[in-house]
């Protein structure tokens, strides 16, 4: 039986095919993403952006190609944190249904417990106390996992918000560095001080940016999500890395680590995140899970 999933996020947009066996494994066959960004400078302007829209209704045209040459009947089409700030979104859903697809806008709650449901599939191992965060453009959900019982949160410190909020010049400087490490932080102490004070024993990621720190983790000449995920980074590397790349433009970024444009240009927002999670909950390492938010669909 062939299921299928797309998830348009902020930056990203990712569709999934699989089939599921008799007893519940799940065989990857087609998997595309597409560094749309559809959230382009929705923090400013609270509207998606024409060419924005157009760029991910193109990415979608091939998606669709793709699902009627695997006959996918079945599929679950849902779009985050960009789509649920935009005032303009049912311009774009109404696009979306002239192609003949259907979807739905997500709250951050149900996103995370999506998310949630990935993560506990697909890890080989999670402690008793872990929080899990998955990165993404616009939003970062937040589980508290514990032996009896999950906790859900929605944060809007995605990296591309941060990026557009704080980071204007290239290479950055040092005030926004700081001004953007301290907005985060005072997020996290407002949001997660309970959490913090738990001592979780577990910090498992979900994103673009850890997916990025793995493959340069691992001296991957390409990227291969199955040695990637499950990936143990510790907190030292990440900060090797913060402090490379905190002097470095966006091209220099793209052209020394091999980083597409619009990943390039919010992957310090995203290490610097990392960064703060991490000495916020006092962890010196953590656990790349590459099956995010569309293999939680599937599910």
């Amino acid at each position: 039986m062939k299921k299928a999933a797309i998830d348009l996020g902020t930056n990203s947009l990712r569709a999934i095919i699989a089939e599921l066996s008799a007893d519940k494994q799940l065989n990857i066959l087609e998997e595309k993403i597409y560094l749309c960004r559809i959230g382009e400078k929705i923090h400013e302007t609270r509207r998606l952006q024409q060419d924005a829209m157009n760029r991910t209704l193109d990415a979608l045209k091939e998606i669709k190609q793709l699902f009627q040459s695997n006959d996918i009947v079945n599929y679950n089409f849902v779009a985050t944190s960009a789509m649920r700030d935009a005032i303009n979104a049912e311009e774009f859903i109404d696009r979306v249904h002239g192609l003949g697809l259907e979807i739905r806008i997500i709250d951050g709650i149900e996103e995370a417990k999506i998310i949630a449901k990935a993560v506990n599939y697909f890890m080989p191992f999670i402690s008793s106390n872990a929080v899990f965060a998955d990165q993404g453009g616009g939003s970062v959900e937040v589980i508290h996992h514990q032996e009896n019982k999950e906790t859900y949160q929605s944060l809007d410190i995605g990296i591309v918000r941060l990026t557009e909020m704080f980071l204007h010049k290239n290479p950055r400087q040092k005030e926004e560095i700081d001004a953007l490490s301290l907005y985060i932080l005072n997020l996290l102490k407002t949001n997660l001080s309970e959490i913090a004070a738990s001592h979780p024993e577990q910090f498992i990621v979900i994103g673009g940016t850890v997916s990025t720190l793995a493959k340069l983790y691992l001296k991957l000449d390409i990227f291969e999500s199955s040695k990637v995920h499950g990936t143990k980074i510790p907190l030292t590397f990440i900060q090797s890395m913060y402090h490379k790349l905190r002097k470095m433009t966006s091209k220099e970024i793209q052209d020394k680590y091999e980083v597409d444009p619009k990943r390039a240009d919010v992957f310090l927002a995203g290490v610097i995140e990392i960064l703060v999670f991490m000495e916020f909950l006092g962890l010196q390492e953590l656990t790349v899970c590459d099956r995010g938010l569309r293999f939680g669909l599937l599910l």
